[in-house]
């Protein structure tokens, strides 16, 4: 489902009832913006979350992701439920979710929730997610916020647990898929290397990958995809964003405008 109030509490009870019997992951958007957290809350009267677990309709097999905001009253609901949270903390920067609210996601990660990240868009990718999760916990004055080590988890096994797809991927054991990705060291912003975990996180980042390898299969070669030209993509990348952007009479300038 789409999610974020677009369908009835009956369609959504309907839709996960389907997704419990066929075995599969029941998710939605759900707490992402402001706006749509308040257009919930005056149609139900209640927190939506809240709202949601008092009608069972958060199970073990549902996974929402977004979650922006998740009070306390609605984290009860949550951690007794045995749902997977999928956080998406840097498009919730980009929309303003910053100042002014408690993030519950570490405490959940310790309660046993399973935590994985998203990114929403593209361009919010996982490593920056895992980055700006780790920074998040330190904004609000946690005084345990997340250890490196513990947004890596969210980062690989709790997103294929979030997906239902902990005993194929999420990490290296015998018997799952051989996806794995190579980095390398050789990186002035990496060094002295004394802590990996964080300085993957923080600072090599995306530019330590060097090779990928999708079920046994190399797919990136010293940091460039072995399946296809970029070249040509970006190009395609640009030529369909000029022809949308002519569509809607907005100037590819560098400066866009602002939408209340």
């Amino acid at each position: 489902m789409f999610g974020s109030g677009t369908a009835s509490d009956a369609l959504l009870r309907d839709a996960c009832e389907l997704a419990g019997s066929s075995g599969v992951i029941f998710t939605q958007h759900q707490s992402s913006t402001r706006h749509g957290i308040a257009g919930q809350e005056a149609r139900m009267g209640e927190m939506p979350l809240v709202h949601f677990g008092k009608l069972g309709l958060l199970q073990p097999h549902c996974s929402f992701s977004h979650m922006t905001r998740v009070r306390d009253e609605e984290a009860w609901f949550v951690r007794e439920s045995g749902m997977s949270v999928i956080w998406s903390p840097a498009i919730s920067m980009n929309w303003g979710w910053v100042k002014g609210f408690t993030r519950n996601h570490p405490r959940l990660f310790r309660e046993g929730v399973t935590v994985g990240l998203g990114s929403d868009v593209p361009k919010f990718g996982v490593d920056t997610a895992a980055m700006v999760a780790y920074l998040l916990s330190r904004e609000q004055g946690d005084p345990e916020p997340l250890l490196a080590e513990e947004v890596f988890e969210m980062a690989t096994l709790g997103s294929a647990r979030a997906m239902g797809l902990d005993a194929r991927i999420g990490s290296l054991e015998p018997g799952k898929l051989a996806d794995v990705v190579v980095r390398t060291a050789e990186l002035p912003e990496y060094q002295p290397g004394h802590y990996p975990v964080q300085n993957l996180l923080l600072a090599s980042r995306g530019r330590s990958v060097h090779t990928v390898l999708v079920d046994g299969q190399v797919v990136v070669r010293s940091g460039h995809s072995t399946r296809v030209d970029e070249h040509d993509v970006y190009q395609a990348a640009r030529t369909s964003a000029g022809r949308l952007a002519g569509q809607i009479g907005i100037p590819l300038n560098g400066s866009w405008p602002v939408v209340a």
